[in-house]
């Protein structure tokens, strides 16, 4: 997920108003694409469009097995785009349930309720920052390999011309 660029969001909900309501508080944000899907199915005939976030109603069916929801959807997702982040909610906020799930690989848990579109704004933009600073480090470490690898081969010239006589008093003065 790079900051600078644009980012599809599926809103995968039972409930298509709370997922309207979402999109509706968050389309201030242009560089966000929406999605809504209001079965898991749709989400997952949709997954080429690689979602940067998936919002997900842990209490839609799985689709070849009616009964399973919620960590099931979850595993799939994160087996056929684990790079996407997940985000879980539900109706009710049951500690132990939602625990589950980010221990399962969610990356967060919200409450369905009146103020749910600014949790998931504060998520977005969370996770914007997080993956903002992982790119920024990751360029740190390459440019400090970068020159590391520069001042060792400058380093072993260095020793190659002084113990072939290349460097001596007459060219390079005094070197040790």
């Amino acid at each position: 997920m790079n900051a600078e660029q644009n980012h599809t969001i599926f809103l995968v909900d039972s409930d298509k108003k709370h997922g309207e309501a979402i999109k509706q508080h968050l389309k201030k944000y242009p560089r966000y694409i929406f999605q809504i899907y209001t079965d898991f199915q749709s989400c997952l005939d949709n997954l080429h469009l690689n979602p940067s976030v998936i919002f997900l109603d842990m209490e839609l069916p799985h689709p070849k097995e009616s009964e399973k929801k919620g960590i099931e959807n979850l595993k799939l997702l994160k087996s056929k785009l684990p790079e996407a982040e997940v985000v879980m909610f539900n109706g009710s906020e049951k500690t132990e349930i939602a625990l589950n799930h980010v221990h399962e690989g969610a990356f967060d848990f919200i409450e369905k309720n009146a103020v749910s579109h600014l949790r998931a704004e504060s998520i977005i933009l969370n996770l914007l920052r997080q993956h903002k600073l992982k790119e920024e480090n990751i360029r740190s470490k390459k440019l400090s390999k970068m020159l590391f690898i520069v001042i060792g081969a400058l380093v072993v010239i260095t020793i190659i011309l002084y113990f072939t006589g290349i460097v001596n008093d007459k060219v390079g003065g005094q070197m040790f």
